[in-house]
């Protein structure tokens, strides 16, 4: 289903373990697009900015990952 965030998700996830990070992103972008309460897209496309150097980017997502989750533990450690 090439509307589900989730398949984008599953997609992005093997894409950056391939080393494959464009592509990687762009699905997490998508992913994060279709469904923007999907809290492991936004970590995920979080940690993709980082590694890219994109901090601006990575910070907004991990900030929205609290505005969905608030008692989420992983976000405020890379936000630090």
């Amino acid at each position: 289903d090439q509307d589900s965030a989730e398949v984008h998700l599953r997609l992005s996830a093997e894409y950056v373990k391939s080393g494959m990070l464009s592509e990687g992103l762009e699905h997490s972008e998508i992913a994060v697009k279709k469904n923007p309460k999907l809290v492991d897209a936004r970590l995920l496309l979080g940690g993709l900015y980082s590694t890219l150097k994109v901090y601006d980017k990575a910070l907004t997502q991990y900030q929205e990952v609290l505005k969905v989750d608030p008692n989420n533990s992983e976000a405020p450690l890379y936000i630090s």
